[in-house]
């Protein structure tokens, strides 16, 4: 059951205040994860990865082999990922846009993004697909 938001600045998140919420909330994002094709070893991004929430199931999904990184705008919603994924040998947070990532091409396996392309300006939706 989602029982209503939080604001933190300009962050908006779901508060989940039943297990059934959290599972349902978990399930879908294994369901992501599934669809997306993501293996274990494999490298994946995470473009707009708030609370790193997704990153930490990827990665657990991906193995010891794998690596998964989470870009977020936010430095706030970095840090928090971060400490939430302490001890996660196989996850990485930065700071970083959609639209100018600060990768090699091909770098990555599998790039996601959940919950992050309608806060762009529809200007630059179609730079940060590319």
């Amino acid at each position: 059951m989602v029982f209503g938001t939080t604001y933190r600045g300009r962050l908006r998140h779901l508060t989940f205040t039943s297990r059934r919420g959290r599972n349902r909330r978990k399930a879908t994002f294994q369901t992501l994860i599934a669809a997306a094709g993501i293996q274990p070893g494999q490298r994946v991004l995470d473009v707009g990865c708030g609370t790193g929430y997704f990153v930490r199931l990827i990665s657990a999904a991906l193995g010891p082999s794998g690596f998964a990184v989470g870009i977020d705008p936010s430095p706030a919603m970095v840090e928090y990922a971060r400490r939430r994924a302490a001890g996660i040998t196989t996850s990485q947070f930065q700071a970083g846009n959609a639209e100018a990532l600060g990768f090699p091409d091909d770098y990555f396996d599998v790039v996601v993004s959940s919950l992050v392309m309608h806060h762009l300006p529809e200007d630059l939706r179609t730079r940060a697909l590319l």
